[in-house]
Order: structure tokens, then sequence, then C-alpha cells
């Protein structure tokens, strides 16, 4: 496993005008159909719809039968654990090919690479536990809202934003860190907790921006009332391209940060 954690190529003192823009905007929203990922870009979207498309299926399932209560609602039941059954083994096997693509984008966007180069090879036991590294944050960054939920018995819309808190702030945090570390379970290392501090404002725009394009593909997805097949369509191009935009952002944000983290 690789760290995006490079040497500085450039003088840190040198100055970096337009520096926001360079990092956060060039090269950043039109990622997604750039050459290098517009082919990837549509097979994980592509990879996406089945899954999406069940666990649409099994969500609809699992409210028809709460409200029912005929004689149907056994046989039902029986489908729907089916379908979430399907619907979390197709899951889970995108997520852990969308986890190494989006790591490979991360890792070369810190390494200063505009193209990515470094894909995983076509022999997936060779990469497939790296999951793990997008896994781990994953989890790690809702422990905190989910211990203030349970501290305030917070309810209704508290309760989400909450959550969605913790994961804005310390799912990036938590990411860089398992990458740094090179273990999937070294949720937070000093270099990246020294960033935070050193490049503060950089920070501070990676947070709005991501907390911005976040909240308008959750829009747009809760805004959807197409039937469930067209549904999954819509959303895996939302979440697959709010991915992929994600990481090349956190990965120009790790790019500038190598300049101020400290070397063991």
């Amino acid at each position: 496993m690789g760290s995006p954690i490079h040497p500085p190529t450039s003088d840190a003192n040198e100055p970096k005008p337009n520096i926001v823009l360079e990092l956060f905007v060039r090269g950043v929203l039109g990622f997604p159909w750039s050459a290098s990922m517009r082919f990837r870009w549509f097979s994980l979207s592509l990879g996406a719809v089945l899954p999406l498309y069940l666990l649409l299926e099994a969500l609809a399932e699992t409210a028809g039968n709460a409200r029912g209560g005929d004689s149907l609602s056994g046989g039902l039941s029986i489908l729907n654990m089916a379908t979430w059954g399907l619907a979390s083994v197709f899951a889970g096997l995108w997520l852990s090919i969308a986890s190494t693509y989006c790591l490979a984008i991360l890792r070369d966007t810190a390494a200063g690479n505009d193209d990515i180069e470094n894909w995983p090879d076509t022999i997936w036991i060779d990469w497939i536990t790296e999951g793990f590294y997008v896994i781990n944050p994953l989890l790690g960054s809702i422990v905190p809202g989910a211990l203030l939920n349970w501290y305030f018995k917070t309810g209704g819309t508290t309760y989400w934003l909450l959550y969605g808190g913790s994961f804005l702030v310390m799912f990036p945090l938590m990411l860089l860190s398992v990458v740094e570390g090179q273990f999937p379970m070294k949720l937070l290392t000093l270099p990246v907790l020294a960033s935070l501090l050193m490049a503060f404002p950089l920070w501070m725009v990676f947070y709005l921006e991501t907390a911005l394009i976040l909240g308008l593909a959750a829009l747009a997805v809760a805004s959807l009332t197409l039937s469930p097949i067209w549904s999954a369509v819509v959303i895996a191009l939302v979440v697959v391209t709010t991915l992929v935009i994600y990481f090349r952002l956190l990965g120009r944000l790790a790019e500038y940060c190598t300049d101020v983290m400290p070397r063991a």
C-alpha cells in the first residue's frame, strides 16, 4: 500500500497564486469525464445500478410489508429477505471495486498527477482487501456522531445532522491517516492531524466545497420521483460522480499538505 505523502517537489516558500482555484476547481469538477477517468466512471456507474435497484425494491417491499397484514405478507417477507440479501452481496462487491478505484484517484492526485496512471490490475485478489482502507474510515467517522446522539438523546433532524457532520469532518482525516499510515486500523496519524492545523484555511475550503457537493447530491437523490429502475440509474450516476470528485478534491488537498506535514 503506497502513501500519498511524498517529499515536496517545489519550494514550500514559493508563492502559490490562486491556490484555491488551482487545487479545488481546475481539473476537479470535470474530472469524471476526463480521458483517464470517463470509461471507469461509466463502468462504476453501470455496476452500481443493480445493487441500487435491488436496494430500492427491498425498501419498497419492507414499506409494503409494514403497511400490509394480508395473507401474502409471509411470502412477501421471504421475498424481502432474499432481495435484501442479493442487494447486500452485489453492493459489497461494488463497494470493494469502487473503493480501490477511488484510492487510486486519491494516491495519484496526491502525488501530483493530473491523469491517473496507477489503476489496480485485473487480478482482483491482489487488491480486494483495499476496501478496508475506505470502509474502516467510513465506519470510524460516524462514531463521534453516534456518541453525541447517545449522550444528548437527540432525534429528528438533529440526529441526522450529527451523523452527517461527524462523517463530513472525520472521514477525510481518517482516510488520509490510514493511507498515510499504510494500515487500515490506523485511523488518525500525527502528520494528518498536523496538516489540519498548518493548512487550516485550505481544510476549511475543502470542507465547504465537499459539504456543498454532498448536499447537492443528496438533494438530487431525495427529489427523484422516477420508477425504481430509472431511479437506480440516476442515483448511480450521481453517487459515482460525487465519489470521483470527492476523492479528487481530497487528493489535491493531500498534495498541498505534503509541504506542511512533518516528517518522522
